[in-house]
């Protein structure tokens, strides 16, 4: 069986990419499953800033011209394919061969609880064979919107990150480290909100590390000059590097004022960091506010900031807090069996 991973940005979507790089590489070596990422060049990509990977490292496929993406699919017709963000190739195919496209298995993908997303979704209804989505809220949201599909919309939550040994998080840095992992925009990732919180937290001893592209970070650096080596950028880093990074960090970030279910997020808890984040309606059932985790409303960054002051001189705390941050995401891990479920996804 051929699953073909679609994406239309190249390397501009973090965690969707991440989550399709690990799906092919935990089906690496299947006999029987073949996983392939495949970069589609054919229509214009938008001007989303490229992380400064080599393609190649991540792909397994690039396809540059019609006649190259019509062979991917011809060839293989009992192929799943799983679009994720790539609705205009749908819209290809409906405008250029609508006959191929009734004969071949399309998944949709609910990466996020947006309206917008989900109308995407709606006006593809025909082309889905199943769907996948990453949270309860999106599973519940699909099952309602598609009722032809019954049982066919399956909750996937992103568990297919590798577990790492089992250290204890590290001790808090004194000043404690802050981390953003994402996306430079402000749409859904409110990432200017930053700006704020750093003002806000004046002289608390904090650093804040900044990774990631995005079309608002020059903007985003530019507003931050007057905080000086408080902030920190970096660019986007590998998949198979993160770890290093989190590693030297206490607190996670996440503004968002809508998610489907963090990777950064899972990814971040894992090594051993505290999430701090907002109270978004999608993928954070797991978090437990004070307990494993800081949650604010949405745009509340005098609270966020009044929570990092306050884990600052409770020192004890946030090492409880990292640590049962750590156990939570370890045990969802575990238990989720995900190859396993990722098989009868496709067989049901």
């Amino acid at each position: 069986m051929n699953v073909f991973l679609w994406h239309k940005e190249s390397l501009s979507v973090g965690g969707v990419l991440s989550w399709c790089w690990r799906l092919g590489e935990l089906f690496k070596n299947d006999p029987d499953i073949t996983v392939q990422n495949v970069d589609l060049r054919v229509l214009p990509m938008n001007d989303t800033p490229q992380a400064p990977f080599d393609p190649t490292r991540f792909f397994d496929r690039r396809i540059d011209t019609p006649a190259q993406f019509f062979a991917l699919l011809n060839d293989h017709p009992d192929a799943f394919h799983v679009v994720n963000y790539s609705f205009e190739y749908l819209d290809v195919l409906q405008q250029s061969s609508p006959d191929l496209l009734r004969k071949l298995r399309f998944i949709g993908t609910c990466h996020t609880d947006e309206d917008y997303y989900y109308m995407s979704l709606l006006t593809h209804r025909a082309q889905w064979n199943r769907i996948l989505t990453v949270s309860q809220r999106t599973q519940d949201v699909c099952q309602a919107l598609f009722p032809e599909l019954a049982n066919r919309v399956a909750l996937l939550p992103y568990y297919n990150i590798p577990l790492p040994a089992q250290p204890q998080p590290t001790p808090a840095h004194d000043p404690l480290r802050l981390l953003y992992l994402g996306r430079l925009c402000q749409h859904q990732k409110r990432i200017l909100d930053l700006v704020e919180l750093m003002r806000l937290l004046g002289d608390t001893p904090c650093q804040l590390t900044v990774i990631g592209e995005g079309q608002e970070k020059e903007k985003l650096r530019e507003l931050m000059q007057p905080f000086g080596s408080r902030v920190i950028f970096k660019p986007s880093i590998p998949i198979w590097e993160v770890n290093e990074e989190y590693a030297q960090h206490d607190i996670s970030l996440m503004v968002s004022e809508f998610e489907g279910n963090s990777i950064s997020l899972m990814e971040s808890m894992l090594m051993g960091l505290a999430p701090f984040v907002t109270r978004v309606g999608s993928g954070q059932e797991r978090l437990r506010p004070g307990e494993n985790g800081v949650l604010v409303p949405i745009g509340d960054m005098a609270e966020m900031a009044r929570q990092i002051a306050y884990y600052q001189t409770h020192r004890d705390s946030l090492q409880a807090m990292k640590a049962d941050a750590q156990n939570t995401i370890r045990r969802e891990i575990e238990s989720a069996r995900y190859k396993e479920r990722f098989i009868n996804f496709l067989n049901n």
